[in-house]
């Protein structure tokens, strides 16, 4: 009998039993008394209690600093007409503490009241507190939502597509996460034209196919140490390596001809000879084969099918991703390794642990400028504005796991995110801040440097993108100030391409370009490692640390440059 009686009660007086968040006076004002739990920001918290930024960071000073699990912060209450069901033993002076309302004010909206309350009876309440249960916590449902029932998850799926309905606080990049598709490919797939998402919206998620037929299993291989890159790519086996080399010279003027590449082409092949004579004088015995993959007499595809071809050591990329595609899918097999000397895409470099992806990709860039902030700005309030194309949040979720990747005993600095509906109530801070913006959107960023010419204690960050744009490179009219994390720093000032021009000009009677900077740089710092002289890494304008990948097949060039573009000129940011 006494179990059956504890069961009822369990059942019936579970809710009343349920804690609540506690309700306190914060300088004049009721609030919440909120404990914040693991992986909560202030971004999510705005959004979960419907409050303002600025009210939470004017109640709870020094929050912009970040959020650190068990700290206990203050939000301002919020109120709104309430129905009430009367349980048993509550009084009307019980429901005006509770709800925080005078008991006159229940009286004249609830005239039967006076007499006193029956169980079940529906009390109106004016403007009362909203009571917030510690099990409706912002991580688990928003205010909004709170007095209506909780959301089941739906999903359904066939064996190629799953159908799935957005629960609340879920964003386009949690659920790509969860089921291992980029968000680009959701955004496609369901012609989305911004990455919003709605509560009870519903999704097409195209299933990974699993293949049917029987694969080898191999091992992931270790990641390798500097030192035991280096002996990697070394040839033991022989004094003399052989190295190819594939440039779109077009020296028989085909139909095909295209000036600005072949100039190109023609510049790496100038900085490239003279790194060849520095590697001579450094001991390297090589002989560098140089291929011109776009002559008419001899195209690609009869230059890979040479016998000597496939006794290379070592081979240099085409720079076009057609031509450079078609050379990976020869050298893979054979095992060759293969240097890809400017950017091309990651489906390319990561097919084989052999191949050397020198330019930094965007994965490396904001590791680099994670690294920075935390290094340079650490007295600062640092904000992330969230861009809205899918390549901007791609940015941002590769920014944000670099900087998190940092453990806490190197630096204590953390992040707050923003949109750019919200990101301005920081600026009333009074204090150093820095925007980072890794925004493709012209209109939402030049305002914002726009607003930085007028204020010195703020910093903005964006992409090496800005520098291509003509508002800020070829006008005169506004010094726009930002730092930008790029592959390799291109200065006539900086003094190690002043000793390089000079050189280049003797041998060659005309100017340096950032071209012939590249062949120079690929072709020496490959060559010191081949020697095994790593501790020079330092280029004329480009700088070499290979790690490999650790999700990927492949090796990637690590090192970037963080720049500060400011007097219409790239200078390092130096503090």
């Amino acid at each position: 009998m006494r179990t059956l009686l504890f069961l009822f009660l369990l059942v019936h007086w579970a809710p009343l039993l349920a804690q609540q968040v506690p309700i306190v006076d914060k300088n004049g004002m009721k609030c919440y008394q909120h404990t914040i739990q693991d992986g909560q920001t202030l971004f999510a918290l705005q959004e979960w209690y419907a409050c303002p930024a600025e009210q939470i960071l004017a109640l709870n000073p020094g929050i912009e600093r970040g959020l650190i699990a068990g700290d206990v912060i203050y939000l301002p209450v919020i109120r709104r007409n309430q129905v009430h069901e009367v349980k048993p033993k509550e009084t009307l002076s019980a429901l005006s503490r509770q709800y925080v309302v005078s008991l006159d004010s229940l009286q004249k909206f609830n005239p039967g009241s006076i007499s006193g309350l029956k169980v079940g009876q529906k009390i109106s309440i004016p403007n009362g507190i909203v009571a917030v249960s510690l099990d409706q916590a912002p991580a688990v449902q928003p205010i909004s939502a709170m007095n209506a029932p909780a959301p089941s998850r739906y999903i359904s799926f066939t064996d190629s597509v799953l159908t799935y309905r957005v629960m609340p606080n879920e964003s386009l990049s949690t659920i790509s996460k969860r089921y291992m598709i980029p968000v680009e490919k959701l955004m496609e797939f369901n012609h989305l034209s911004s990455s919003k998402l709605k509560p009870d919206q519903v999704l097409k998620i195209p299933l990974k196919k699993e293949r049917i037929e029987a694969v080898d299993q191999r091992s992931v291989p270790p990641k390798l140490a500097v030192n035991q890159l280096a002996k990697a790519f070394q040839f033991a086996h022989q004094s003399t390596c052989e190295i190819a080399v594939f440039l779109p010279l077009n020296l028989d003027s085909n139909a095909h001809f295209n000036r600005f590449i072949s100039t190109a082409a023609l510049d790496y092949y100038m900085g490239m000879k003279l790194a060849i004579d520095s590697l001579i004088d450094l001991g390297l015995s090589a002989n560098y084969h140089i291929y011109d993959y776009e002559s008419d007499k001899k195209p690609l595809s009869s230059l890979l099918a040479l016998p000597e071809m496939r006794q290379m050591d070592l081979i240099y990329a085409p720079l076009q991703k057609e031509a450079a595609e078609q050379v990976a899918a020869f050298a893979k097999p054979l095992e060759i390794p293969v240097v890809f000397s400017v950017a091309q895409p990651a489906s390319l470099t990561e097919q084989s642990n052999r191949f050397i992806a020198y330019t930094p990709d965007n994965e490396a860039l904001m590791n680099a400028l994670a690294k920075h902030v935390h290094q340079h700005y650490n007295q600062a309030t640092v904000v992330l504005i969230h861009g809205e194309t899918s390549a901007d949040l791609a940015l941002d979720a590769q920014f944000i796991e670099a900087f998190k990747a940092l453990p806490s005993s190197v630096s204590k600095l953390k992040l707050i995110e923003a949109t750019w509906q919200s990101y301005l109530q920081y600026n009333a801070l009074g204090k150093p801040i820095v925007y980072i913006a890794l925004s493709s959107s012209k209109e939402r960023v030049l305002p914002l440097l726009k607003s930085q010419l007028n204020s010195p204690e703020m910093t903005v960050i964006g992409t090496k993108d800005w520098l291509e744009w003509k508002e800020i490179s070829a006008s005169t009219e506004t010094a726009y100030q930002f730092v930008v994390a790029t592959p390799s720093y291109f200065s006539y000032h900086s003094q190690n391409l002043i000793s390089f021009h000079k050189k280049y000009r003797r041998t060659y009677s005309c100017d340096m370009s950032r071209m012939a900077c590249l062949g120079y740089d690929a072709t020496l710092l490959i060559g010191r490692m081949l020697l095994e002289d790593m501790p020079a890494q330092q280029g004329i304008f480009s700088q070499l640390n290979l790690q490999q990948r650790t999700k990927h097949l492949g090796v990637q060039n690590e090192s970037a440059f963080v720049l500060r573009y400011q007097n219409f000129e790239l200078l390092p940011d130096v503090h």
